[in-house]
């Protein structure tokens, strides 16, 4: 799912595509001068022993990240297992971990859906297009924290007034 999930720029690969480089059950054909990126990336199955078996990316078809930048941990769901994430125990436990976190959410990529799951809620943002910015504000009001997402254009003055 490493090789086809994530985008990787330094190899111009996009999101959801699989590796030119990957050799399906044997590996990487360029491991040894594969990019930093991924030379560094481990999901969250490989680095958390308290994700069960049941994330294992060949298993679930969904890979787990955790987005530095943003403070948050990302879903990342292969095209052709297109609302996994929201079947059981999948979907609960991303419920707690949204629940749990400092942001209050947790990104869910759905092939190209974008998906902000809440510990109350799911915000559908729908087919995110290259360039495009996730913005989430947290509203303070009466009942407590209310979240808002949207899908910026980058020309968008709101992507600067939150850089």
């Amino acid at each position: 799912m490493c090789c086809k999930l994530p985008r990787i720029p330094a190899l111009n690969k996009p999101a959801q595509k699989l590796c030119v480089n990957c050799n399906a059950g044997v590996g990487c054909n360029i491991y040894d001068s594969r990019p930093q990126t991924c030379v560094e990336f481990y999901c969250m199955y490989m680095l958390n022993a308290a994700m069960g078996d049941e994330w294992k990316p060949s298993r679930s078809k969904m890979m787990v990240t955790y987005e530095a930048s943003e403070e948050r941990l990302v879903v990342h769901v292969d095209p052709s297992r297109r609302g996994a994430w929201r079947s059981q125990p999948f979907h609960a436990q991303i419920k707690k971990w949204a629940a749990n976190s400092q942001r209050g959410h947790v990104l869910v990529w759905d092939g190209h859906t974008v998906i902000i799951a809440l510990a109350d809620r799911d915000i559908d943002l729908g087919q995110a297009k290259d360039g495009q910015h996730i913005l989430i504000r947290a509203k303070h009001t009466a009942a407590g924290k209310h979240y808002e997402a949207f899908l910026l254009d980058h020309d968008d003055p709101r992507v600067k007034a939150n850089d």
